[in-house]
């Protein structure tokens, strides 16, 4: 029979070892998240990336700014990061598509809220496809001062996905205009700021 202290240094080694692998296979995930690997993928390739700029809004007021830049885009992604720098932060600020009358806009709050909304007609003969999200807390929303990430995948002029900091918000299948496609913020009480310091345009 094998002596007791040889089994428990036996023991001792495997629970050593099986420690030193659970270690490094968190490190490895951590690593792997980390390098953004679970990360949502784009549809195409990288086609063009711009600084909207700024958006100052007064109190109790809101301002859409078309971006140019952006001519059509049938399939493809779009991805906006944008930060509150200065002043109310009970305000909202995203991104749209479609003229006013057939608008899909996304938004989020410094508060740690975001809503999804759109017009009448964007969804005239389909209203539960509708991607209608009524501002709600969201514990993936960045808050106060710091930056967050609006995502939407579109295939043939249907927004099919939103994803907000990486994470999946929604997903379905409504028809969209993609262009005009704008900056907003609209501010619920005193005066505000909003930086736009990136937008993405995929297209395959």
């Amino acid at each position: 029979m094998e002596p007791e202290a040889t089994r428990d240094s036996k023991l001792s080694r495997w629970i050593g070892y099986t420690a030193i692998i659970v270690f490094l296979v968190v490190i490895l995930g951590i690593a792997l998240i980390s390098a953004g690997i679970f990360d949502p993928k784009p549809i195409g390739s990288l086609e063009l990336t711009f600084e909207p700029g700024t958006l100052e809004v007064s109190a109790g007021a809101s301002h859409f700014q078309k971006l140019d830049e952006v001519h059509s885009l049938s399939s493809g992604t779009i991805r906006l990061t944008a930060a509150l720098i200065e002043g109310e932060l009970d305000m909202g600020y995203g991104l749209s598509f479609g003229p006013v009358d057939q608008q899909v806009g996304i938004g989020i709050s410094p508060l740690g809220y975001l809503t999804v909304w759109h017009d009448e007609g964007v969804l005239a003969a389909d209203k539960e496809a509708s991607p209608n999200i009524p501002w709600r807390t969201w514990p993936h929303v960045r808050q106060n001062f710091e930056e967050n990430e609006i995502w939407a995948d579109i295939e043939n002029q249907r927004l099919k996905t939103i994803y907000v900091n990486r994470e999946l918000l929604w997903q379905g299948d409504i028809p969209i205009q993609s262009v005009p496609l704008s900056i907003w913020a609209e501010s619920f009480g005193e005066s505000t700021k909003v930086n736009y310091p990136k937008l993405e345009i995929y297209a395959p």
